[in-house]
C-alpha cells in the first residue's frame, strides 16, 4: 500500500468528499503515482461548484476503464 499521507492531506474539502462517495473514482486516485495525484488536486482548485466536482470525480472514475 503507498504511503501518500502529505498528497491526501492537501485535497481539498470538497474533492476529497466526492471521492468518498465514488468508490470507483477512490479506487482509481488512490492508484495513480504521486505526481499524477497532485496533477488531479491542482486541477480541482479551480472547480467552483458541488456539481463540477461531482462531474469531475465520476469522470475519474471513467478513466480507470482507459
Amino acid at each position: 500500500m503507498k504511503n501518500n499521507n502529505h498528497v491526501y492531506s492537501e485535497l481539498p474539502m470538497g474533492f476529497g468528499a466526492a471521492l468518498m462517495r465514488n468508490s470507483a473514482a477512490m479506487q482509481y486516485f488512490t492508484n495513480l503515482n504521486e505526481s499524477k495525484q497532485k496533477e488531479i488536486i491542482e486541477a480541482t482548485r479551480y472547480i467552483e461548484s458541488k456539481q463540477e466536482m461531482k462531474n469531475f470525480v465520476s469522470n475519474l472514475a471513467g478513466f480507470q476503464s482507459m
